[in-house]
């Protein structure tokens, strides 16, 4: 695809992004011939005076537009054309030397990383939304489970605040006339004195708790509950 037209001496330049090697429009714009010629071999090619040259005066593009100096530079990176560089002059012929050519050669080789660089970060960007996407999704599945779940769950940071907590859990240890956002599990009334607050202290030291019907007495209702229990540090 041609993606950039300039006139440097016209200071003006245009986007193609439409046109491409195979579009009949492409010969009133550039040499075909050179430009199939320089992806095929990879090879450059500078013309001193193109109306007079050999190999390929007789291009539709050189016969109608007479340009004197012609370079065509095939970029080439990993064994395979990534584009293709085409410059010429109308004014002067021997404009393009080896000198020159070598500067383009090591600019567009440089060009072609920059290039492969920013499609790399930009698929990395894709994959790393995509990602977040999927973790997104996944939390709000897991969420999902965890709010309607019969199960009473939650979980604490290491100093007891509780970071989530099911309306099953809540409903278990959360007196019904606390209407407050912020818990910390040593500071309920339910917990802080009953036989669970050393099993939450031990698990925000590493140690987990696994209990099966153990005894926990709801200090609100007066009632008394044989739970399995199972604390795991995180």
């Amino acid at each position: 695809t041609l993606k950039v037209s300039g006139d440097i001496q016209g200071k003006k330049y245009q986007i193609l992004d439409k046109i491409t090697i195979n579009s009949p429009e492409l010969k009133d714009i550039l040499p075909v011939s050179l430009i199939h010629y320089a992806m095929r071999t990879h090879q450059d090619i500078i013309i001193d005076n193109a109306v007079c040259d050999k190999q390929f005066a007789y291009d539709q593009y050189i016969l109608a537009k007479e340009p004197k100096s012609i370079m065509v530079h095939p970029i080439v990176h990993k064994g395979q054309v990534s584009g293709v560089l085409y410059l010429e002059n109308n004014l002067t012929v021997g404009v393009f030397s080896q000198e020159r050519l070598e500067l383009i050669s090591l600019l567009s080789s440089q060009y072609v990383i920059s290039l492969e660089n920013t499609a790399l970060y930009a698929e990395l960007e894709q994959k790393v939304e995509e990602r977040t996407n999927s973790l997104h999704s996944a939390k709000l599945f897991i969420e999902n489970i965890i709010t309607h779940s019969p199960i009473a769950i939650h979980t604490i940071d290491k100093d007891g605040n509780i970071t989530l907590i099911n309306p099953a859990m809540k409903k278990l240890i959360i007196e019904e006339k606390d209407n407050s956002i912020n818990h910390n599990i040593f500071e309920l009334p339910l917990l802080k004195n009953s036989n669970l607050s050393g099993a939450y202290k031990r698990a925000c030291k590493g140690i987990p708790f696994k209990r099966n019907n153990f005894h926990f007495k709801h200090m609100e209702i007066k009632k008394n509950f044989y739970l399995n229990i199972v604390i795991t540090p995180i």
